[in-house]
């Protein structure tokens, strides 16, 4: 089974320490759609700015991310907000 969209998001944007509600991860969801639908490119910076507007997450340093795995965490905030 792959892993959820709160699991893709810790791992993905490096987030070391967070407790988001599901009401959290919904509306993180919705602005990455809506920034999406503006912008060509999700960056992970950016990426990090959503969750911040929604939580106290800490990020962990770390490296880069590729196109393929914020194009994945894309798709499942697609799939999140439209449920």
């Amino acid at each position: 089974m792959g892993r959820s969209f709160k699991e893709e998001l810790e791992v993905l944007a490096g987030i070391s320490k967070w407790n988001p509600t599901e009401h959290d991860l919904d509306c993180i969801a919705r602005d990455m759609v809506l920034f999406r639908q503006k912008s060509p490119r999700l960056s992970k910076m950016e990426a990090a700015r959503l969750i911040l507007r929604h939580t106290r997450a800490e990020f962990k340093p770390q490296g880069g991310l590729d196109n393929k795995d914020l194009s994945t965490l894309l798709a499942m905030a697609m799939l999140r907000a439209t449920r």
